[in-house]
């Protein structure tokens, strides 16, 4: 009885073991599928990275050989020229090694309206719509200008035509009877002075160096006080520690510039022509002067 009993245990547990060994056999090779799998996916993964890796160089490459070889048929811009030219804008073209000669680096070129960021070297590329040469324009180095100065090719156009206009208007005032349009008026007789451009925040500076001419050195000269419209915003108020000092010590006039485009650096310029002295001083008004 007890043996029989014992048979019957082990023919029991024999269908549980086969069960268990082959449940552990089938995840066993599960897992090999997986590794398998898995090993599969990563080699291919990295193949396709290295393939993407040499098609991107090599794309990548082909379009700086490209680059080089335009770059080398784009002349730079004759320095004596002495006809404006019809330039259009092609945009930055940037240049390696903090040179404009440096080799090229096309993935870092602009559009005519983008930024040029202080750090990048290049030029700006021009065609002549009439004869249809590229020309390099405004070349620079990586450190060529101050970190808060605003750059774009926009500017190189005008600034490819600067010399053509500065002579013709050094010849104008060559013709016979030529004046400037103030100098001279109503019978005024040949008069000396001191032009000054103001805006918000150099008032104080103007009003320290307007002081020292004065009272430290003695300097009796008439000033002009050159202020841009937009630039006061209306705020006339700002103006009156300035007109306060000018009743103080004479000799001052003030006079307001309206050409939307006389900003900036381009304030003094205008301010200079216009002025309605015959011989100017012109003095920045951020500057105190000495003997």
């Amino acid at each position: 009885m007890e043996k029989y009993a014992s048979n019957s245990r082990d023919e029991q547990s024999q269908p549980l073991a086969t069960t268990a060994i082959t449940s552990a056999s089938g995840v066993r090779r599960w897992r090999r599928r997986l590794l398998l799998l898995g090993g599969l996916m990563y080699v291919s993964l990295v193949f396709f990275w290295l393939a993407c890796t040499i098609d991107i160089n090599g794309r990548s490459s082909l379009a700086r050989e490209e680059a080089e070889t335009h770059a080398r048929k784009v002349k730079n811009l004759p320095s004596r020229e002495t006809e404006s030219r019809r330039f259009r804008c092609i945009g930055w073209r940037a240049t390696s090694k903090c040179t404009p000669d440096g080799p090229r680096e096309p993935e870092n070129d602009r559009n005519c309206t983008k930024v040029v960021v202080n750090g990048m070297s290049g030029y700006c590329e021009l065609e002549d719509e009439d004869s249809g040469e590229r020309f390099r324009v405004m070349q620079r180095h990586c450190n060529s200008l101050m970190h808060n100065v605003p750059f774009t090719c926009s500017m190189a156009p005008a600034f490819a035509n600067f010399h053509v206009e500065a002579h013709k208007a050094v010849e104008l005032t060559r013709t016979p009877n030529f004046s400037l349009p103030h100098v001279g008026e109503s019978g005024q007789p040949m008069r000396d002075g001191i032009v000054m451009v103001v805006y918000p925040k150099l008032l104080a500076s103007a009003y320290a160096s307007i002081s020292t001419l004065r009272n430290v050195l003695g300097c009796q000269l008439p000033i002009e006080i050159w202020f841009h419209a937009d630039e006061i915003e209306d705020d006339y108020g700002l103006l009156a520690p300035l007109q306060q000092l000018s009743i103080l010590v004479g000799g001052i006039s003030f006079h307001e510039i309206y050409n939307p485009q006389a900003k900036g650096f381009y304030s003094k310029v205008f301010a200079i022509y216009n002025s309605h002295f015959d011989r100017v001083l012109f003095l920045d008004a951020d500057n105190v002067p000495v003997r």
